[in-house]
């Protein structure tokens, strides 16, 4: 479904748990094929990270890395030499899925830049003062809580 989506142009399918859905039969133009680092190339990446999957940590040969684009493609990602990470099979799909639809910046998403940004975890306790808290204001969590950073670090 990626490759069709991707190389073929139809961005007419959405993912809804584990089923696609076809929602409409237009077609956008195909992109540029798919390409890899050179071989050279990827070796020093992994190489460079401990062959290692730059997310979560799992080394080969345990787990294949894939090369990935750090800012996708279909975000004006390059395939320059710095925009590839070495990603293991479940991490590249989860990004694949966390991206589609995303309009954060990439260059801060803990996804393309792991080793500079982190996902912030929230403890369960805590989540529910957000919300009480949210719910008190008349703010969504995320609002709430984006206003407290930006209390905090003023």
């Amino acid at each position: 479904m990626r490759e069709l989506q991707g190389e073929e142009g139809l961005t007419c399918i959405i993912k809804e748990g584990t089923k696609y859905q076809l929602i409409s039969l237009d077609v956008s133009q195909k992109r540029e094929p798919r390409a890899k680092p050179a071989a050279k190339l990827w070796e020093q990446i992994k190489a460079g990270v401990g062959y290692k999957c730059a997310h979560c940590g799992q080394q080969e040969p345990a787990v294949k890395l894939s090369p990935d684009h750090r800012v996708p493609r279909s975000r004006n990602g390059t395939n320059d030499d710095h925009n590839w990470q070495p990603l293991c099979e479940q991490c590249n799909n989860a990004k694949s899925s966390a991206c589609q639809g995303c309009g954060m910046n990439c260059n801060v998403c803990f996804w393309a830049f792991p080793e500079e940004y982190k996902p912030i975890v929230i403890q369960d306790d805590n989540r529910e003062q957000v919300r009480r808290a949210a719910v008190k204001q008349g703010l969504n969590q995320s609002e709430l809580v984006n206003k407290i950073l930006r209390d905090y670090f003023r």
